[in-house]
């Protein structure tokens, strides 16, 4: 993963595109630190905190507060894929044509040419 890339969540949001990566955090998981206390807390194996913006916004130097996401505790395997250290979330690559093409309804991804003409409404809004 590199800062330009664009993701997806497994679980609906997205696509994002990178602007920064922290690599090799071993913070606690967020019940750790509340249960046991912040500096006490057991170490999470080594993991990524990505900073995004959503992948329509224009790219300059700067972003507003309001215009970041953030994509926590995930790690690349050696299977090329990305996962979060602490649940079954997992980052998916899209591609710029993708990111161009992809349609969000009710939290569901649709690829706007793949669905124009159909009226099947169980794959296409």
């Amino acid at each position: 993963m590199s800062i330009g890339d664009v993701v997806q969540t497994n679980y609906g949001t997205g696509p994002y595109r990178v602007i920064d990566i922290e690599r090799d955090c071993t913070c606690p998981s967020y019940l750790d630190a509340l249960d046991v206390g912040g500096d006490e807390a057991p170490r999470s194996a080594p993991h990524m905190h990505i900073t995004c913006v959503e992948s329509s916004t224009p790219v300059r130097k700067r972003y507003g507060e309001r215009e970041l996401r953030w994509l926590s505790r995930f790690v690349e395997t050696g299977d090329g894929r990305i996962v979060n250290v602490w649940n079954d979330d997992e980052l998916f690559f899209v591609t710029s044509h993708d990111a161009a093409t992809m349609l969000t309804v009710s939290g569901k991804f649709y690829d706007v040419v793949a669905c124009r003409g159909r009226l099947d409404r169980e794959v296409c809004p």
